[in-house]
Order: structure tokens, then sequence, then C-alpha cells
């Protein structure tokens, strides 16, 4: 991590990276959503580490994601299709559908993940997301040199 800041990437590496994710665990599939999230509405960490059940609801044509960025301020991204799967792909696997809509979105699992530090139950939080550092096998795997 830069500062506290991810690494920029592009859509496609993205892709490449979210393709490399186990997705056969409820673990691989959170992380996914979350590496894509990351990297199609370009939001802080932090905002992503922030979402609740009910920031992600459908406005009456089209899903959307609401965070709540620095300083207070809150923005609403539509979310795309792909994306929109891969969220409620994990939220099913999960079994967090149905809760309270104030419940966190992701969600800290009882299984290591190389995306996450601590695999102790619980929300996500933004230290949460230390592996995802220039140097770490999430961000690389699929760079070209």
């Amino acid at each position: 991590m830069v500062g506290q800041y991810l690494p920029e990437i592009t859509v496609e590496q993205a892709r490449v990276r979210q393709t490399s994710v186990d997705c056969s665990t409820v673990i691989g599939l959170r992380d996914r959503a979350i590496l894509v999230t990351l990297a199609y509405t370009t939001c802080r960490a932090g905002a992503v580490a922030k979402l609740r059940l009910g920031d992600f609801q459908f406005d009456g044509s089209q899903f959307v994601l609401r965070f709540q960025e620095k300083g207070g301020k809150s923005r609403e991204i539509p979310v795309r299709h792909d994306l929109e799967g891969f969220i409620r792909a994990y939220m099913q696997a999960a079994g967090i559908a149905g809760e309270p809509k104030d419940r966190p979105l992701c969600r800290v699992g009882n299984a290591v993940s190389p995306f996450m530090q601590r695999q102790t139950g619980g929300e996500v939080n933004q230290k949460d997301f230390g592996h995802l550092d220039s140097g770490s096998d999430v961000w690389e795997s699929g760079m070209e040199g």
C-alpha cells in the first residue's frame, strides 16, 4: 500500500485478478466481490469496508452501491451487471441476504484468505485490505512484466 491508497489498476487487470480468486468458498466469493467493487467504482478501501447490506440497493431501474466517503459525503454508483452478480453470489453463499440492512456487507470469515489479513469473525475494516499492497500476489497475478 502506498500511504493509505491502493495501487491503481485497470479494469482488465481487475478481471485477471478476479479470475484468480478461488470462488468455491464464501471467502473467495467475498474477495472477488471486493476486488471488483474496488476496481469498478474506484472508491477508497475504507468506503468499501463500510458498506452495509442496505447500501446495495435497487433504485427502480438498476442496482446501485451507496458509499459513505470521507468527510461525511455519500454517493451512489450504478452497479455493472457482472458486479451485481458477484455481490449477489457472495450474499447468497454467506447467507446474509435476508439480514437487517444495517449489517455489514463484507465480513471477515473464519478461513485464511490471501486477500484478508485476519481470520476472526466480524466486519471488514480498512486494515483488512493490507494484503492489497503493490507487492501482494493478489495484485501481481496476471500483471504484465
